[in-house]
Order: C-alpha cells, then structure tokens, then sequence
C-alpha cells in the first residue's frame, strides 16, 4: 500500500518547492533542518533573490547558535556557486575544523583546488577520500575529470568507463572516453560514442575535432572530413587545434597535390602568426619542411620548437633532421640518449647505429648491426640494418647485396631503393637507374629526394 506523507509536512513543502526552483517560506516552528535542506537542495542556477534568501536563513541560523557543520559547508557552496573561490576554500577549511569527518567539505576543496589549476593538489586529496569511501559516485567522478584534465588518461580511463556504466548519458563523460579511445587508436571504439554526443551537443569544439579525426583515420572519408574542419573552423576561428588539423591532414593524406601543400603551409603560417611559440605547429612546420627537402629550414623550426618546448623528445623526428642537415653530432648526441633510454627499441638501435655511422665509427656500427640481426629482427627493422650495412661494404657487389636483402625484407624501404638507384646511376646503367626510380615514386611520389633523382636522370635523357 502507498503512503502519501501530508501535503503541510514541512519536509515535502520543502521538496516540492525547491523542485519548482522557489525557496520555501519555512516558520521557526518548522525546525532548523528543512532550512538547511532547502538551501542544500537549490543547486541549480539561482537567480540573486534566491541566492540571499539562502545566505539570510544562514546567518538567522548562525544568530541562533545552531550548530551543524552545513552552515560553513553552504555558506562555501554558495561562495563558490557565485565563483568567489577564496571565500569558498575558506567555509570549506572551516567546516572542516569543526567537523573533520565531513568530507563533502573536502570534496568542495578539490573542486576549488581543481578550478584553479592545482590539479595534483585536487588528486591527492582525492584519492585520500575515495580510501574512505571508494563507492562514492562525487569523488569518483571529481577523481576521473581530475585525472583526465592532468592528461593521466591510464588512471582516468577506468573511472571514466565506471561513471559511464552508472551514468550512461552523461555527455562530459561520453565526451572524455571518446577523446581517450581515439588517442589510443582506437577509433572503432570511438564511433558509436562520438554519435551518441552528437545527438546532444552536436557543435561543442572538443567534438567535432574528435569527429574530424575519426572522419579522417578511421572512415578515410576526404570530402566529409573537409566539411566538418571548414564547419568547426568557422565556428571557431581562432582555435588552432582546427587550423593545424586541417594543415596536418593536407600534408599527410594520400598523394597530396601541389594545392593541398599550399593550402596547408598557409593554414600553419597563419598558426603561428596567432600563436609564434605553439609547439605543435612549430613541430608540423619542421616535418613539411624536411619533406621538401629544405633541411636547413626544417632545422630552424627545430630548434624554434625546443626553445619553446625543451621537453620535446621526438628523437626520431630530431635526428632525422639533424642528420638531413648534416648537423651528424648533434644528431649522434640525440641518438645516444634515444638509444640509452630504450636500448631494445628498434627505432633506437637503428639511429645509433646511423650516428655511428655519420660521425666515422664505422667498427662500432657494424658490431652493434651484426648483433641485432644475430637476434632475427622483424622484417621492418632487420630491411633498415641490412641497408645500414649496405653502406659500411667496401665491395660493390656486397653493398648490393645487403641492399637486395633488405628490399627483400621491406620492398617499400625508401632509403634502400634510393641506394640501389645510386649504385646503378653511378655505373651509368640507367635502365635499372629508372627501374629503382620508379620504385621510389610509386613508394614516395611526393619525395623531395626522388624528385632531385627524377631531374639527374631527366637531364641525362635529355642529352
């Protein structure tokens, strides 16, 4: 049998007015506690009136000596409802003075702690409450955008997906999972929660550059990836995330024309005249630079990007450069730390193995390419030893032979195509000169490296 409480029941007048967002007339008669429930309960937008009609019953509480650890806690809510933060932090400390346990106060530091970009400030404490009640839904869901917005996605992962079981349509969230599945490459994953934000905030910006990236890794859709950065860029034109990603995909899709190249030097110009030290457009700046073959160009970004970003530590894209424009020790000192930190990896060996090579170590590169072969390498990784290799021979016919191998290996291996190419141009057989040529085109049609070859061999036939 149901039981309706009655309809002059203080408590029930208190629920269904601040339900309608009204702050209930409450007589003394009524008691102390629905007061504070009224005012606990009023969370969303307020207009002025309410607000101080919440704060005035706090201070007639206060006048009457009542204690309970809601009146510094509310007057903080308020405090922070109304973005002074200060005022907040300092209720919240109070209420926890007088009653330590009280961990809603707690939960409303971090908030301000996390407000105000202390991040690991907010995390630490956090974690502390979720020891004493690790069940509960507030801390659990503070402790994941904490974790997500210091862009410790491993720990916030988990929580994120634990907030979305008990909440699935909660937008903030969906939101966050998708941005944290496509930067892991996983954007299957990815589809169906960038549809189910679409359905709710269809132009918010961390959306549609989430959207554009799925358009353009996953569905390899050129035409629609186009719109949706044009629609999002003029929604949002000074957002350079918008601006580098769509310079980024110009450059980067398949056989970009001489028009896309343009199109996206300009957007990244444009880049950096909003923003002169953004280290990402400085670093997609360097990349297209080496690309074309403008080594010294490419080397002046470089250095740009690490002035602004010295933590930078894209040591294969660093010594790449440094080795293109013959700086070979300072890509040797960059290889040497790469290969330090991680001495299995196999982009690590192979530079050390290349710096060994440019600064004249000759022996010591071919010890350390003889042992990593020794050890079956993936076919990958054992085309660029065998190419390596190649280039320590004395014998011509060695050389090739190394370079048959590693083509064997890898076909797609640019730099061993190119080596076979000179090995046959320098003997004047142009007839496999253009054989390896073609190669290199059809791995590498927009290589500023080939190009120069196609002209060498282009000027001969035309004699």
């Amino acid at each position: 049998m149901k039981l309706d409480p009655p309809a002059l029941n203080p408590w029930v007048r208190v629920l269904v007015e601040t339900e309608k967002g009204r702050y209930p007339e409450l007589s003394l008669r009524s008691g102390r506690l629905p007061a504070l429930l009224a005012a606990s309960l009023l969370a969303s937008p307020q207009s002025p009136e309410v607000a101080e009609q919440i704060l005035s019953e706090l201070s007639r509480l206060e006048f009457e000596r009542v204690s309970s650890f809601l009146i510094p806690y509310l007057r903080g809510l308020q405090a922070e409802r109304g973005s002074d933060k200060a005022i907040a932090l300092a209720a919240y400390e109070a209420a926890l003075s007088a009653f330590p346990s009280a961990y809603p106060a707690q939960l409303g530091r971090a908030r301000i702690f996390l407000a105000g970009g202390k991040r690991q400030a907010a995390i630490s404490l956090l974690n502390e409450l979720r020891q004493g009640y690790p069940d509960n839904r507030a801390i659990q869901r503070l402790l994941a955008l904490a974790l997500y917005q210091e862009g410790d996605y491993s720990a916030a992962s988990p929580l994120i997906q634990a907030v979305l079981r008990a909440e699935p349509t909660n937008e903030s969230f969906i939101i966050m999972r998708a941005h944290i599945l496509i930067l892991s490459g996983a954007y299957l994953q990815a589809g169906p929660l960038l549809d189910a934000y679409a359905t709710r905030n269809p132009h918010d910006p961390l959306y549609l550059y989430l959207r554009s990236l799925h358009l353009w890794k996953e569905q390899k859709r050129r035409v629609e990836t186009l719109e949706t950065l044009n629609r999002a860029m003029a929604l949002y034109p000074d957002d350079m995330r918008f601006i580098r990603l769509k310079a980024e995909f110009l450059l980067e899709s398949d056989n970009p024309s001489p028009q896309d190249k343009q199109s996206a030097r300009l957007l990244l110009e444009s880049a950096l005249a909003l923003n002169p030290k953004d280290a990402a457009t400085l670093r997609l700046l360097a990349k297209d630079a080496l690309a074309a073959g403008e080594y010294q160009r490419s080397l002046s970004f470089l250095d740009n990007l690490l002035s602004v970003d010295p933590s930078f530590k894209d040591y294969a894209l660093m010594t790449d450069i440094a080795f293109k424009a013959k700086q070979a020790r300072r890509a040797a000192t960059w290889a040497d730390t790469w290969y330090a930190q991680a001495p299995q990896d196999d982009s690590a060996a192979a530079t050390k193995a290349r710096a060994l090579i440019e600064t004249g170590q000759s022996q010591q590169a071919l010890a350390l390419i003889n042992e990593r072969l020794a050890k079956l390498p993936s076919a990958k990784f054992g085309s660029v030893l065998y190419y390596l290799r190649s280039r320590l021979q004395r014998e011509p016919e060695l050389a090739l032979n190394d370079l048959r191998a590693s083509l064997m290996d890898d076909p797609r291996n640019l730099d061993a195509i190119l080596a076979m190419f000179d090995s046959h141009f320098a003997v004047k057989d142009y007839k496999k000169a253009q054989y390896y040529l073609r190669q290199a085109q059809a791995v590498s049609p927009a290589s500023a490296e080939v190009a120069t070859r196609a002209r060498n061999l282009g000027s001969l036939a035309g004699q």
